[in-house]
């Protein structure tokens, strides 16, 4: 008797988890409610009236860096505004020619000393996140899954110092966890990264981490993710510093 009571005690938790999983993934695949772009709004939500003293806001065109015959590379599908604040970096972005359905996230790759770039005073690459004197990380903000018509907003803020997003806490990476830590002169650069189709069960994990959904991770910028499974990173803007 005890056994057939349990039996139903567990048949019931399970549809009542099935149920909460639906519910969720429903809620998280439903694309973002769209933002006002004003920067005034944004940073008055965000409690970042006052820019740090000294730097104002630097706007960036974000950049197709894939070579395909849909969407040429160097094509501008989007823009970001960045403002360095007392405490951190704050950005807000909007990306079009995005495949709809697909979920997304935004990486911020800091250089906090770009001088040791080996192209400096031009912008750094991703192959300089191997040179230690660098201080490279690329940093998890934010995520969400595409509209119908192809287009997010998104926006987050990166505190000084704060490495808990760090890429280097999922996969093997040259660099070790540091953050953004030069306020004034570290070079940010906002990287979308597409993790294929929303995938019912594990919305959350594809929107919120680097290998999330991911079977297959094509080398960067190599290609877009068609298929379950498949991640790239696609787009990017560079923010240099001031």
């Amino acid at each position: 008797m005890k056994a057939s009571v349990y039996l139903l005690l567990l048949i019931g938790l399970l549809r009542l988890t099935s149920s909460c999983q639906k519910e969720y993934d429903q809620q998280n695949i439903a694309p973002v409610a769209d933002e006002d772009f004003s920067a005034t709004q944004e940073f008055e939500e965000m409690g970042l009236r006052y820019p740090r003293f000294g730097k104002g806001f630097t706007i960036a065109p974000l950049i197709n860096q894939v070579d395909d015959p849909q969407l040429p590379k160097g094509k501008q599908v989007g823009n970001t505004l960045l403002a360095r604040t007392r405490q951190g970096v704050f950005y807000s972005l909007s990306a079009k020619d995005l495949t709809p359905g697909h979920v997304i996230t935004v990486w911020a790759v800091v250089f906090n000393q770009p001088q040791h770039c080996a192209e400096f005073p031009e912008a750094c690459k991703g192959s300089d996140l191997s040179e230690p004197a660098v201080l490279g990380d690329a940093v998890y903000t934010s995520g969400g899954v595409v509209r119908a018509n192809g287009t997010i907003r998104l926006r987050a803020f990166l505190r000084e110092g704060d490495a808990s997003g760090s890429m280097a806490h999922e996969v093997s990476t040259a660099f070790p966890p540091t953050g953004l830590l030069d306020l004034d002169d570290g070079e940010v650069h906002l990287v979308i990264r597409d993790h294929g189709p929303a995938i019912p069960g594990k919305v959350y994990e594809q929107r919120s981490s680097f290998t999330g959904g991911c079977a297959i991770s094509f080398p960067p910028f190599s290609a877009f993710p068609v298929n379950e499974g498949e991640c790239g990173n696609i787009f990017t803007a560079i923010h240099l510093a001031e």
